[in-house]
Formats: structure tokens, sequence, C-alpha cells
């Protein structure tokens, strides 16, 4: 049984609608998780606090107190830093797939393959990044909160400062989960289109690098809690 030989143009209109699956789905998932991360916290100080007033033994009340001193840290953060300022990626997703129905309609050639895959790229990767910077001022609060809670910097959260701060590897990272998020989009395509082994080569190498790259950003931002800024200088408020 001979394999169809594959219609670019229907390949990338089905790419699109994959991406545009994939990115609500980690917007859902983002919103849901955010709006109950709040109130988890607060349940998890408050267990911590009764418990303290309750333990008699100072060794095991120490313990206690360092763990309400970090919850307390992540929910000041989280103060600072409200949950609502991730939801952002929403509009990638009617950017990505109107810029694949865009190149699909227009020129459907392998060429508009590769323009369609480095847009999209592009168009995913910045607000992932806009979240890495949000997730670097979330640990540099909790940091500070817990070295000194009468000397925190307040974030700066306005566009500019969130396109300003930061280094290049925040870049390069949000690029990383840019290409797995494409790169899996356009495995489960193949996939469909009786490529099977190919496919799933490409969604298992999405998932092995999306792994990696899991655990090198968390490393990049923890290892951003001491830093503060670089920032625009125009406006502290931006």
């Amino acid at each position: 049984m001979t394999t169809p030989p594959l219609d670019i143009a229907e390949a990338l209109d089905s790419v699109a609608k994959v991406l545009g699956v994939l990115t609500a789905t980690v917007a859902v998932v983002t919103a849901l998780t955010q709006a109950a991360l709040p109130s988890l916290l607060r349940r998890r100080e408050k267990w911590i606090r009764e418990a303290l007033n309750d333990e008699p033994d100072e060794s095991r009340a120490a313990f206690l107190r360092e763990l309400h001193v970090e919850v307390s840290a992540s929910i000041v953060a989280g103060m600072l830093v409200p949950g609502w300022r991730f939801l952002m990626p929403v509009w990638l997703l009617f950017v990505g797939v109107a810029q694949f129905f865009l190149w699909t309609r227009n020129s459907p050639e392998w060429w508009s393959v590769v323009l369609a895959f480095l847009a999209s790229l592009v168009v995913v990767a910045i607000p992932i990044r806009r979240a890495i910077r949000l997730l670097c001022e979330r640990a540099r609060i909790a940091y500070e909160y817990r070295a000194d809670p009468r000397n925190i910097q307040r974030p700066r959260l306005g566009s500019l400062s969130q396109a300003e701060g930061g280094t290049r590897r925040e870049f390069w990272l949000a690029l990383i989960a840019a290409g797995c998020v494409n790169l899996a989009s356009a495995g489960v395509v193949v996939w469909s289109k009786e490529l099977v082994l190919a496919g799933l080569v490409m969604i298992l190498v999405a998932i092995v690098v999306f792994v990696g790259w899991w655990d090198m950003t968390h490393r990049y931002i923890r290892s951003r809690k001491t830093i503060y800024g670089p920032w625009s200088t125009a406006d502290p408020t931006l």
C-alpha cells in the first residue's frame, strides 16, 4: 500500500488548526492554574499557621516557621504579579492561525512551509518570553520577601518593562518552546496523513525537548531571583 502524496495546502491548513488547539489548551490550563493557585496557597498558609500555634516541639515549630515564610513569600509574589498577566498568550491563538491560513491560500508551496514556520516561531515565542519575564519577577519578589519583607522592590509590569527587561537567554528559551509547539503540531498532522512513524518521531522529539526546556527555564528563573532588571529607565512605572 503506497502512501498518498502530501498536499502542502491541506497540510498547512491542518497544522493551523492543530496549532490553534494546542495554544488554546495551553491558555485554558494557564488560566485555570493561575485562578486556583492563590486560594491553594492561602489554604496552605492557614494550615501551617494553625499547626504552628499548636506545635509544642521547638524543632518542628522552627521547620513550620520556615514553611510559613516560603508560602507567604509565594502569596506576596502572586499578589504583586497577579495571574491575569499570564493570560496574554491567548491572543497568539488567533494571530498564529491567521498567518498559517494566509500562506495556505496564497502560496501552497514548500517555501511557504518554511516561512510559515519561522513566522509562527516569532508569534508564539513573544508571549512565552514575556511569561518567563513575569515568572522571574515573581521569583525575585519571593526571594526579597524571604530576605527582608520591608525591602521589596515593586515589579515593573508594563509592556515596555516586559519588552526591555531580562536577557537574551529568555528569547532563546521562548523560541525553543515555540519550536516544540510547532513541531508537535506538525507531527500530529503528519501522523494523520498516514506517515505514522515520521509523525511519532516529531511528536516525541518535541516532548523530549520540552521536558529539557522546562528544566532549563526553571533553573534560569531561579538564577534571576537576586537580580532587579535590567529595565528601561525612561519611566519606573512602565
